[in-house]
């Protein structure tokens, strides 16, 4: 049985792909995930609020992009494809979807480093 597979259950993930237009000429500038890896961040995997400032959630910012969006919950991994380009693969749930729990978190923490060298195979 694979173990990874059994504790997120699909009701509870996100499946729909899209690209997030920012709002904005220069928006970007105002993204957590930006900031953190303009700052250096290191690799990994992410919750969103580890990245965001603590009043991000009131921000015009937040309330045009990411909530309009309809996700609420955001983890993501950052994987640094060479010193120039930088892939964030976000994993969101959907309004009045459960947080991803912590035992969640921790199994996504543990296939980090896959998906960080998946995103280095060119």
């Amino acid at each position: 049985m694979n173990s990874m597979s059994s504790d997120i259950s699909p009701e509870h993930t996100c499946s729909t792909l899209f690209i997030r237009p920012f709002p904005g000429e220069g928006a970007y500038l105002l993204d957590p995930v930006y900031q953190a890896l303009f700052r250096g961040i290191e690799p990994g995997f992410y919750h969103l609020k580890e990245l965001s400032p603590d009043n991000f959630k009131q921000s015009e910012y937040y309330r045009v992009y990411y909530k309009a969006t309809g996700i609420v919950e955001d983890v993501l991994y950052l994987v640094m494809l060479d010193e120039d380009t930088s892939l964030s693969i976000m994993l969101g749930r959907d309004l009045g979807k459960p947080p991803y729990t912590e035992q969640e978190q921790n199994r996504l923490r543990i296939v980090e480093p896959i998906v960080r060298n998946a995103g280095k195979l060119s």
